[in-house]
């Protein structure tokens, strides 16, 4: 699973798929970087939740690093983006840099910043404060009518639907209290990080200037790096006649993963075996008539986790035997007439059951025909029943004995 790529030194647009608690992403100087799919199984590749950015507009094009940038002068940075995937999403900015976002927040009442949306299901104005002072030892708490820091992340927009655009834009800006200027000839990167007396460094930031940001589509009502929900999908089950379950194979779907899922069975059925890739297949042969079902969790790389279920409902087959064409015998022979139903098709030992027929022929268990009674006069004589294997299939039979002079 890629992780996120941040810029240390220069905040680079990056847009982020967040699928749980990681990020697939890709980042781009010109503004324009490409999106990665969700692999939800190794059979396919299914995008669901992707975001691709276009028409990046701003101070450094795309990049949050202002330069020369005065007092009362603010200056802005906006992307568009569009929802690639095939189903809904939320979207958020991310800002991945620990560092530099508390280097943003200790400019306190000197800087101001501003986030706001546009697009169907955004948030409008997200964020908007003149004192991002994050140090608790002089604001006690954050309000926004005091001391109100740029968080880590924010919601811009929810559930965009596929194919749906909007906007987001960054407005910094200094208040008219911050009088200091760049030296002589010299850029000044206003916003670089550390900056001593912040209250947050953390040393895998690195040094540089600027913000880095993401832009991050995720599953509705999932925050960046919240687990998300791996989701089921159909095959939840199958009815299959007992013949068709000989050499049963069926496949586990689901969506909303990232990487390979593995599958875990916590409600076990002996005649059933769920392998670790979401594969399930019959044990032992052919199934008895009955209802098989097996259920357990799934989790992916990423840390997103899920629950699945299956049920086989394995019904009777009919049981065709073609008798023998009936049975052809002379009178004088009938004493030691025997035959044998064949020609089933049942995948098991059948057993026949007589219902009905003439009382000088018997009919066993296993099929054999025998007269009973010694010298049959000459006729016809039939019998029949039903038919019943060990996996419950049925079926009808019939037979007929025809005793000539």
């Amino acid at each position: 699973m890629l992780k996120a790529t941040t810029a240390k030194l220069s905040a680079l647009a990056t847009i982020a798929v967040v699928l749980g608690g990681s990020y697939i992403a890709a980042s781009a100087s010109t503004g324009h970087p490409t999106t990665y799919e969700n692999a939800a199984k190794s059979s396919e590749v299914t995008r669901t939740i992707s975001i691709t950015p276009s028409g990046g507009t701003g101070s450094s094009f795309t990049n949050l690093t202002f330069t020369g940038l005065l007092p009362g002068s603010p200056q802005h940075v906006s992307l568009n983006y569009q929802n690639t995937g095939s189903s809904s999403e939320d979207v958020y900015v991310v800002f991945p840099n620990a560092t530099s976002l508390s280097a943003l927040n200790s400019l306190g009442a000197f800087g101001q910043v501003h986030l706001t949306s546009i697009g169907t299901g955004s948030q409008g104005n997200v964020f908007a404060s003149d004192n991002l002072n994050d140090n608790t030892a002089h604001c006690g708490h954050f309000s926004s009518l005091g001391c109100w820091p740029l968080r880590s992340q924010y919601l811009i927009a929810r559930n965009v639907t596929p194919s749906t655009k909007g906007s987001f834009t960054f407005n910094f800006g200094y208040s008219t209290t911050y009088s200091a200027q760049a030296p002589v000839g010299k850029i000044a990167y206003w916003n670089a990080y550390p900056v001593q007396g912040q209250t947050t460094v953390v040393a895998s930031d690195g040094v540089g200037a600027g913000l880095p940001y993401e832009l991050v589509a995720t599953q509705p009502g999932v925050t960046p790096g919240q687990p998300a929900t791996i989701s089921q999908v159909d095959p939840f089950g199958v009815h299959l006649h007992v013949h068709a379950t000989g050499h049963f194979q069926d496949q586990l779907e689901v969506t909303s993963a990232s990487g390979a899922v593995s599958f875990v069975v916590t409600v076990t059925n002996s005649r059933l075996h769920v392998s670790t890739n979401g594969v399930v297949s019959a044990v032992g042969g052919p199934l008895a008539v009955g209802t098989y079902v097996v259920s357990g969790t799934d989790s992916d790389p990423s840390g997103d986790v899920g629950t699945w279920g299956y049920t086989l409902v394995v019904t009777a087959s009919r049981i065709s035997c073609r008798d023998t064409d009936d049975g052809n015998v002379r009178s004088s022979s009938s004493s030691h007439f025997g035959d044998r139903m064949r020609d089933c098709d049942s995948i098991a030992a059948t057993h026949y059951i007589t219902t009905s027929g003439d009382d000088h022929l018997r009919v066993s268990d296993n099929g054999m025909i025998t007269e009973v009674g010694g010298i049959l006069s000459p006729g016809h004589y039939t019998v029949s029943g039903t038919e019943r294997d060990s996996y419950g299939d049925t079926g009808t039979w019939s037979y007929t004995l025809n005793v000539s002079r």
